[in-house]
This record gives structure tokens, C-alpha cells and sequence, in this order.
């Protein structure tokens, strides 16, 4: 039997065949123990099964296509995926990429990536087609890797009358296929118009880029899509991480989810799972299986209307606990705080959650319910009592659900996690001698390291060690309330993107920078502040002094990012030393004064280093606090951290 026989009966079809074969050979006998209902039942008009023909026609056959491995891969799913695909037996397994996590300058690095990989897809016991994602070629290098491995990075073939398309969505920049690449597609398609019909694979969707780009074709997809049009065709992609079915030009268009690449796994209905697509080609076109990793879903498990419903829940509603701050003598400077609950969906909220057990606090009440209407925030009043007297910084999770009723639609109820925290102040020491020069000499210690991985954001990866990237900080005040703040930064390579014919194209992802982050404002503002981007220079302070200048740092001077939105007086200073990078600044009272409302007491400040190593490629952002932000669901910023005060400095 050929590999498709054996993929096309099913385990269901043996079980008759055998069952045909034991009728065959009973015809009677004083030995046998048939029945001769049994004997005649081929002849029978009533049979003891259906009379549907087998399905097992030999033009028919079954591959399975898998998605993104990366973009914040977890170990252990890929693999796993693999030895599933092996269960089911498809004929042969397609990528849509996003293999490996690349982003790297060092060759032999990309290569004990691709020697990984590989060792995941040896374990298949058919056929595995690869096709290259943003993460498999981000460079020259990268893919000369590639072609030295797997040769071209685009291609076609025909299968039992079955036209394949693998397009490289990367050949003619992030999303756009060269002309070359549409020449050899448009060749292949006047080759090949009897096919039954045509599968296209690629990384980037490239039809939602067209739209977003006004359909401009700039992506080189509708020179392709326009011969599609009067054909069989179906689409696969991946990139997005997120699952969703298009309905374009009578056929459908699908964006996989991931096979153990970045995912908040919120579920199907949100497009947010693990899974490889199992295809079952026939006459009538593709049929689709999802078999998530935990389960098996039709194509239908998110179309593009249920994910435009569903997928914005997915972030939640906003549910921060306001700070409380201990005193010096250990106790809380009040015994009351709320819990602040935004809904921004189009929806109402449901809302219920409770605090974890703390041997530090009682909670009362422990346990809360809301209802907030869409756009309304509710804050839920709570009383904390300290079990003892402390002296170290807090934090107790509060979990809750978000319930969700989209008219006609089944409800949405999802898990979430935000913090109580309690913090000590930072008593600001008074520094009247700083001069900002990058000269670090007038500081005495710089006492806050960050020298891993431990609050980091970014490409992780691309980082090594210490002397790959690291900071230690201090922050100042003087007699009249201005704010200081240095940092020494430990950089073995300077990255700069910088250009003294175009220096307003600067792109602050591609360069090494020091940043920081400054709050004055009044509490409970200040502590639940998550740093949105759109509240730059409304709500905080942003600081961004980039390398700017020549690699081998002889001519250095220091940029600052929305240095026309920059208060007056604010000054800046970021040089290159031997090991890296020294880096000042000073923020005049005023501005502080002038976010607070009033003479300033305290401020929250995060600071951070972003290191890159490759001015083609994004980098780690080393943090001193957890990100004031919340991703996937889970609220990272810490309300309150980084809290320091001036009161004893006066």
C-alpha cells in the first residue's frame, strides 16, 4: 500500500475491511460458528453499516502545515508538535516560518539555531517544507545561512494535480515580494492553469497589508492575487500569531495561530492558540482541521467577524490597586486604598476577583464583584491592615475574571492578575555640586544595578552578559529641588544609526540608548501610571539619549528623542567611554513642580538601557522596575515602584 492509501483509509475503513474479509472466508460448516445472517449479509438489503461509499479516492490526499515557532518561542511546544504531527501520519508537513529567533549579528549563533530546528523537524517521518520567516532571514548574512542550507527562498511544485506556492513575503523588504519573485509566480501560474487547484503559503499576509496600505499593491501581492482570481485558490499565513479566517475573492484566506511561538493562549474563539492545521485535499477544495494541541477545531474556530468581537477583550479591562507606602517606623501610611477598574470595551463588564492569601496583610473585603458599564471606571473602596510591623517592599496578586456578552455570541470570560504592592520611599540624597557634563566624578555612588535579565523587555535573547549590557544608576536632588540622575553604562559594542547627511532619519529601535522615565504627579495617578505612549509629556516625563555619531567613537554627541516636545531647562548629557557609555541629566523644579500641581514631594522614575548589537536589528531593554505596562493580559507594572521622595533631603 502506498503512503496515500494508508493516509486516506482511517482506522474506521480497516475495521470494515476486516470485518469484509471474515465474511469472505466463513461460507459454513460443522466446524464453524458463523450464522448464516452473518453469510448472507452482503446479499441483504439491511446491512449492519452505512451505506456512504469509502472514502478513499486516490487523487485525495492529507498534509498538515504548521506556524510560527518564534517571536517569544516556549520551549518544549515545537518539539512536542512534531512527534502529534508524526500520530496523525499527514503525507507531508509545509511552514508558513518563523522558525528560529534570529536577530542575531554572530554567524555561528544563527547556526546553532538552524542545527536546533532541524533536530525538531528529523524527528517527522515524511516530508517537512520549509519556507523562511522575518525571524529565519533579517540580513545579508542571515540569509546566505538560509540559501547555504535550503537553497532558494521561494518555490513552487505540483502534487496529484495540486499547484503549491511558497512565496518569501521578504525578498523585496519586510513584506513586499520583489519583481523577481512576482516574474518566476506569474511564470509558474501561466504554466499551470488546469490544476485542480492552488495552494499559496506565505509568512506575512500580505492581502492586510494591502488593505491597510489603501490597496496601493505596493506589496507586490495583487500582481499575484489578479491571476488567482480565476482559479481554485486557498491562503495560508502566519506572522500575526493569531488565528483568523478572510473570505476574499470567493476563497478563503486564513492567518494561523502559532506551533509555539508568542501567544497570550487566551483560546480559540480568540484566535490565541497552539495548533498545526491538518488538510484533507479533495474534489470540492481543502477541508481544514485545527488540531490545536489540546483539541481539534474546524476552520470556522475564529473567522474574521467573531475575531473582531472577540480578540479586543483579550487585554482585559484595567484593574490596578493603588499603592500604599509604609512609614519609617514600618507601618502603612494608610489603611485604605482602591481598586480601580476601567472598562474600555464597547461592552459592559462583569467583573469578579479576589487576593491571594498574604501572611503580610488582611484585605476587607478579600473577595469583590462589579458591574462597569462600556467606558465607565469604578473604583472599589479596600481596607488593609498589616499583620505586622515591616520594613521591605510588598506584593500580594489579585486575580480576577472579565465576563464579556457579545449580542448572538457566546460569552467571553477571561483570567487576569493584577498587584497590591506596598512600598518604602526612597529618601533622595542632596547632591548642590552635579554639573551635567558626563563626567561622573561629583557622584558618590550610583547604587541601583541592572545587570540581567530579570525586568527585561525586547528581544531577551540577543543578550549575553554584563558586558554585552549593563547599568547602575543614582538619582539626586539639590537645595532648590532640581532632579539629577546619572547612570554608567557597561556596552562592549557602541551601536550608533546615525547619519550627519540625513540625521533626522535616526531610529531610536536600531541604536544603543539610556532612557528614563519621570512622574511627579500626585498619587494615585503617579503609582498607576503604565506609560502609555500617547501619554508622553501629559502624564510623564520621557528620556531618551541615544548614541549618535561615529562607531568608533570619535566624534559622539547625544540626541534627545521629542527634544522639540522637551520642557525648558531640562539638560542632557550622554558620552562614550572605554566600556560603554556615561549619561546626566538634570530636570529643573519647575517642570517637576508644574507636573505635580504644587511644590513636588515625590517622584516615580524607571530607568533602562536599550542595548543592541546590530544597527539592522532590534534589541534587549535591560529594566530597573518591572515595564509600567500590561501585555498578554498580565499587568507587569508594579503600581508605586520606584517611588522616591525628598522630604528628609531638604
Amino acid at each position: 500500500m502506498n503512503t496515500h492509501g494508508r493516509a486516506a483509509l482511517g482506522m474506521g475503513s480497516i475495521v470494515v475491511g476486516l470485518f469484509a474479509t471474515m465474511i469472505e472466508g466463513h461460507e459454513g460448516g460443522d466446524d464453524d460458528y458463523s450464522h448464516p445472517a452473518i453469510e448472507r449479509v452482503e446479499e441483504s438489503a439491511i446491512k449492519p453499516w452505512t451505506d456512504k461509499p469509502f472514502y478513499n479516492d486516490p487523487d485525495n490526499f492529507q498534509f498538515a502545515i504548521v506556524s510560527d515557532r518564534t517571536g517569544g518561542h516556549r520551549d518544549g511546544v515545537f518539539p512536542a508538535a512534531m512527534d502529534k504531527v508524526n500520530l496523525v501520519m499527514p503525507e507531508m508537513v509545509l511552514s508558513v516560518g518563523d522558525l528560529i529567533e534570529g536577530g542575531y549579528a554572530d554567524p555561528d549563533r544563527v547556526d546553532e539555531e538552524w542545527e536546533e530546528f532541524t533536530s525538531f523537524v528529523d524527528k517527522l517521518e515524511m516530508p517537512f517544507y520549509y519556507l523562511p520567516g522575518n525571524h529565519d532571514i533579517w540580513n545579508p548574512m542571515s540569509k546566505r545561512k538560509w540559501q547555504e542550507r535550503f537553497g532558494v527562498t521561494y518555490y513552487h511544485r505540483v502534487y496529484k494535480d495540486v499547484l503549491f506556492l511558497h512565496l518569501n513575503t521578504l525578498d523585496g523588504g519586510r513584506a513586499i515580494l520583489s519583481e523577481a519573485q512576482r516574474t518566476y509566480f506569474k511564470e509558474v501560474l501561466e504554466k499551470n492553469q488546469d490544476v485542480r487547484w492552488t495552494i499559496v503559503l506565505m509568512h506575512e499576509p500580505l492581502w492586510v497589508y494591502e488593505e491597510n496600505r489603501g490597496s496601493d499593491g505596493s506589496t507586490g501581492w495583487r500582481d499575484i492575487e489578479q491571476q488567482l482570481q480565476e482559479r481554485d485558490y486557498t491562503v495560508f499565513a502566519g506572522h500575526f500569531h493569531y488565528y483568523r479566517k478572510y473570505v476574499r475573492n470567493k476563497s478563503n484566506y486564513f492567518i494561523l495561530a502559532t506551533t509555539g511561538g508568542g501567544t497570550g493562549l487566551e483560546g480559540p474563539k480568540y484566535g490565541g492558540f497552539d495548533h498545526f492545521v491538518w488538510v484533507t485535499m479533495t474534489d470540492d477544495g481543502p477541508r481544514l482541521a485545527n488540531l490545536e494541541l489540546n483539541g481539534i477545531h474546524d476552520e470556522n474556530v475564529s473567522t474574521e467577524e467573531s475575531y473582531s468581537t472577540y480578540r479586543p477583550l483579550t487585554s482585559g479591562p484595567r484593574v490596578a490597586a493603588e499603592a500604599v507606602y509604609f512609614d519609617r517606623d514600618g507601618k502603612l501610611e494608610s489603611n485604605e486604598f482602591n481598586i480601580r477598574i476601567h472598562n474600555q470595551k464597547t461592552l459592559p463588564l462583569e467583573i469578579e476577583g479576589q487576593f491571594n492569601p498574604s501572611d503580610a496583610f488582611a484585605f476587607e473585603p478579600s473577595i469583590f464583584k462589579a458591574e462597569v458599564d462600556s467606558g465607565a471606571t469604578v473604583e472599589l473602596p479596600i481596607k488593609v491592615t498589616a499583620l505586622d510591623t515591616l520594613k521591605k517592599n510588598r506584593v500580594v496578586p489579585i486575580h480576577y475574571r472579565a465576563t464579556y456578552r457579545p449580542e448572538g455570541l457566546e460569552e467571553s470570560r477571561l483570567e487576569y492578575e493584577a498587584r497590591f504592592s506596598a512600598w518604602n520611599k526612597i529618601e533622595l540624597t542632596q547632591n548642590n555640586r552635579v554639573k551635567v557634563d558626563g563626567d561622573l566624578k561629583e557622584w558618590k555612588s550610583l547604587p541601583y544595578v541592572i545587570n540581567d535579565l530579570t525586568n527585561h523587555s525586547g528581544l531577551g535573547w540577543m543578550w549575553d552578559n554584563e558586558q554585552d549590557g549593563s547599568f547602575r544608576f543614582g538619582v539626586a536632588t539639590d537645595r532648590k529641588g532640581n532632579l539629577y540622575l546619572a547612570a554608567s553604562i557597561v556596552d562592549e559594542k557602541h551601536v550608533t544609526n546615525y547619519s550627519s547627511k540625513e540625521p533626522e532619519k535616526l531610529n531610536f529601535t536600531r541604536c544603543d540608548s539610556m532612557i528614563f522615565r519621570i512622574d511627579s504627579r500626585p498619587d494615585p495617578e503617579r503609582s498607576l501610571n503604565e506609560n502609555a505612549p500617547d501619554k508622553a509629556f501629559e502624564e510623564f516625563l520621557p528620556i531618551q539619549m541615544v548614541a549618535a555619531g561615529k562607531d568608533d567613537a570619535i566624534e559622539w554627541t547625544e540626541t534627545l528623542k521629542d527634544s522639540d516636545r522637551m520642557p525648558n531647562g531640562v539638560e542632557t548629557k550622554l558620552v562614550a567611554t572605554n566600556d560603554g557609555f556615561a549619561a546626566e541629566v538634570m530636570i529643573p523644579a519647575e517642570v517637576l513642580d508644574a507636573m505635580h500641581g504644587s511644590p513636588w514631594e515625590d517622584v516615580r522614575i524607571q530607568a533602562a538601557y536599550y542595548d543592541t548589537d546590530d544597527k539592522r536589528s532590534q534589541g534587549t531593554v535591560l529594566l530597573w522596575q518591572p515595564k509600567w505596562q500590561k501585555r498578554y493580559g498580565v499587568a507587569t507594572n508594579l503600581p508605586g515602584s520606584g517611588t522616591f521622595t525628598r522630604r528628609s533631603s531638604r
